[in-house]
């Protein structure tokens, strides 16, 4: 609990992951090299383990790390047998699940650069690392530098960029993939944007996740097209809005280490990814655009509307909210601080860009009752 002595991150390791020390073995090299990834030159992380979801922004150099991540030597974090335990001070976070290092453990060491050290299972199921720590962190990272990293797909065509947002699991892959292959759209993300305080849009193409209903509805296109990875079926069905819901449920009970389920599920069951260029082999990758629309997909009656700015905001922090509330976020990203800026200054601070920039773009609520925004969305554009 908040005030009890934290257990220290193993500060040895990371200080010389920071300097460049801790390195990976490289293919016909006795040498070692950490992984390496520039977020379009903002931030920089530096990993121990691959983090395919950045793959795009993998690099072989950066000046400085914004962002290190690493393992914490067994032992580090207090067991805690049947509970959840936030361990946290000024200068430092540590959640422990259940069975301390035998589980789940995050350190987080924010006294001058973000250093986080992780327990060997998390480093056994880099998604899960990635989604529940990396992604979450990546976050206030941008709204510490001026930034909104954004729950939404993004659309560009003529340099003009249009984001799709929608609570997750909705429909966002299935809606641009067919806007791309009927339109040819540019992609530049499908499930997270980049966006600046003049309406910048910037690339954030991770692997897309095929659900059963993606996968389902890419088969039925009748073309040949469409996603051919047998066992991608099985695991969008693993992996599926209802197995989110249920995860969700569980999170809500303490005496679930509900984080360490997570991890040992995934490390047997691969979430299921693709690349976008697996599904559509000559889609046109673009980088960055300047917003013009952005749309709110809903389920119901089939109609396009525009949104007031102050809903619309609300609807977008609501869907970004809800993609990143999972434990242990909740949990111990609120004890954290970056650059002098508290948890609460990052999120007021990220709400005040978004209002900027969404007040300077047109905005619309696009309502289908089948799943057919693409076909709204499609036409929507073409008359723009």
């Amino acid at each position: 609990m908040k005030g009890e002595t934290p257990p220290m991150p193993n500060c040895d390791f990371l200080n010389k992951m920071a300097c460049g020390h801790v390195l990976r073995r490289m293919p016909n090299k006795g040498t070692y090299s950490p992984y390496l990834y520039s977020l379009h030159g903002v931030l920089n992380v530096k990993s121990i383990v691959p983090l395919s979801e950045l793959h795009f922004f993998e690099v072989e150099h950066i000046d400085r790390a914004d962002l290190f991540i690493g393992p914490i030597t067994e032992g580090t974090a207090q067991k805690s047998v049947g509970a959840r335990k936030i361990f946290a001070n000024s200068s430092s976070a540590t959640y422990s699940e259940h069975l301390g290092a035998l589980g789940v453990v995050v350190c987080i060491d924010f006294l001058d650069k973000l250093r986080v050290g992780v327990s060997k299972l998390l480093l056994k199921s880099p998604h899960v690392l990635y989604v529940n720590v990396v992604e979450p962190l990546l976050r206030l990272l941008f709204a510490s530098k001026g930034y909104v990293l954004l729950h939404s797909a993004c659309l560009s065509r003529d340099g003009k960029g249009y984001l799709i947002s929608a609570p997750p699991d909705t429909g966002k892959t299935t809606t641009i993939l067919r806007c791309i292959g009927e339109s040819g759209f540019e992609f530049l993300s499908d499930d997270m944007t980049i966006l600046d305080r003049v309406g910048n849009l910037y690339a954030f193409p991770k692997p897309l996740t095929i659900s059963a209903h993606t996968f389902s509805a890419l088969c039925s296109n009748g073309d040949g097209s469409g996603p051919r990875i047998p066992s991608l079926r099985i695991r969008g069905y693993a992996h599926s809005r209802m197995g989110r819901k249920i995860l969700r449920l569980l999170g809500r009970l303490t005496m679930v280490p509900i984080f360490t389920v997570n991890a040992i599920a995934q490390y047997f069951v691969e979430p299921p990814k693709v690349e976008i260029t697996e599904i559509i082999s000559d889609v046109s990758m673009g980088r960055r655009a300047k917003l013009r629309s952005m749309y709110f997909l809903t389920k119901g009656r089939p109609e396009i509307r525009p949104l007031a700015t102050e809903e619309a905001v609300s609807r977008a922090i609501l869907n970004s909210d809800d993609a990143f509330f999972f434990p242990p976020y909740d949990e111990i990203f609120p004890h954290v601080s970056i650059d002098c800026f508290s948890f609460r200054d990052l999120m007021t601070r990220e709400h005040q860009m978004l209002f900027e920039v969404i007040s300077n773009s047109e905005c619309l609520k696009v309502a289908s009752e089948n799943y057919g925004w693409s076909r709204i969305l499609i036409e929507a554009i073409n008359h723009d």
